[in-house]
């Protein structure tokens, strides 16, 4: 599906006619087909990818690109390796990123992402590979016949995401609460599809911790 019929999906779903003047405006339905979209990717593991960067030695802090996704604000970061090694990800406010404080050298174990940065614990002394993996951001849908970077498989979640934020944000909770759960039902439908549209290219031992995004809270 494009964008328009995206749009047209959900105010059929929420009983608006898309042939005639209605009551959501096409920027409403732009805002939450969007932020939907937002969140299918982060629930589903379909727009993985990596990016790699060379450490330099005594440089413990490196840029990160506006493509990868974002969760309130921080980078949605799946998994770091350092020369092959998962590092552990550790909290914004630990002691050892204290403004001034003298950080050690040696090979990194930890890092943290701050204002788009990934900082490394220890501070690296060679040259190595820094492997980021990381959920893509996707490109945000505004033209008619633009079409979301899902697979096509995804986009009725999509729609009821879309349905459930537009019913919260009239403070609906019945039907807020009807879409979801459509929403919930069609993501236990593509879980079964996971083996088809298994993108993960993180190895097998990392893990991501993910928090939900809610753009409309009640």
């Amino acid at each position: 599906m494009n964008f328009s019929e995206l749009g047209n999906k959900v105010r059929l779903l929420i009983n608006e006619d898309p042939s005639v003047i209605n009551f959501y405006t096409s920027t409403d339905l732009s805002a939450v087909i969007n932020d939907a979209q937002l969140d299918v990717v982060m629930d589903f593991p379909v727009l993985q990818n990596s990016g790699t960067v060379y450490t330099e030695p005594n440089v413990y802090q490196y840029a990160l690109s506006a493509s990868y996704m974002t969760n309130n604000e921080d980078l949605l970061i799946e998994a770091v390796f350092y020369n092959g090694s998962m590092l552990t990800p550790t909290n914004i406010n630990n002691e050892r990123w204290s403004y001034g404080e003298t950080k050690p050298t040696g090979t990194p174990k930890y890092y943290r992402i701050f204002n788009r940065n990934i900082e490394l614990d220890p501070t690296p002394t060679e040259a190595k590979p820094l492997v980021v993996y990381y959920r893509k951001r996707p490109a945000t849908m505004v033209d008619a016949t633009a079409t979301p970077d899902l697979p096509i498989e995804y986009h009725m979640a999509i729609v009821y995401l879309a349905s459930a934020y537009l019913t919260c944000k009239d403070k609906d909770a019945l039907n807020e609460n009807k879409y979801f759960q459509r929403y919930q039902m069609k993501a236990r439908q593509l879980q079964l599809l996971k083996s088809k549209y298994d993108q993960s290219v993180i190895p097998i031992d990392a893990t991501i911790a993910k928090q939900r995004r809610h753009p409309y809270p009640a």
